[in-house]
């Protein structure tokens, strides 16, 4: 017997299942529309999680899999702003996926940020950033962007 089918996030509470919904939503807008269109949805997106702009220390009471989906859902939104030419606002958010991830345990996660955090500096002119932040990828604990900070 197989258990029923359920919505997504349906009996799950705090900020997993919006995250998660986020997520879905904003990959089908970039991939429907592209990442410019999709930065609308992004403000929403952080106006309906406060938790993406609060300091990360402060979330570690959510647990590890609402920690995960803040940072996928942070990821997502790194990768996003990346490609819609707001650098500056990647890069933070680049950071603050990394720290998500990283008080989840959340490797993957972490892994994909580092690589797309090189990408957004060999962009930006900065081959040595881009190979110092894809070095952990391969290695050990990943380690946040230079000089990203956790507050947008």
């Amino acid at each position: 017997m197989t258990a029923p089918e359920r919505e997504p996030g349906a009996g799950e509470a705090g900020p997993a299942p919006l995250a998660r919904d986020a997520v879905a939503s904003l990959v089908a807008l970039d991939a429907e529309r592209g990442a410019t269109a999709a930065v609308p949805a992004v403000r929403e997106a952080l106006r309906a999680l406060p938790q993406l702009s609060a300091d990360p220390a402060a979330l570690r009471g959510l647990g590890p899999d609402p920690l995960a989906a803040l940072a996928e859902l942070a990821e997502v939104i790194g990768w996003i702003l990346f490609d819609a030419g707001l650098y500056r606002r990647a890069h933070r958010m680049n950071g603050r996926a990394l720290a998500l991830a990283g008080l989840c345990g959340d490797r993957w996660t972490a892994r994909l940020t580092l690589l797309n955090h090189s990408m957004l500096a060999t962009h930006t002119g900065r081959p040595r950033a881009a190979l110092e932040a894809a070095a952990p990828v391969g290695r050990g604990r990943p380690r946040p962007p230079p000089g990203a900070t956790p507050r947008l």
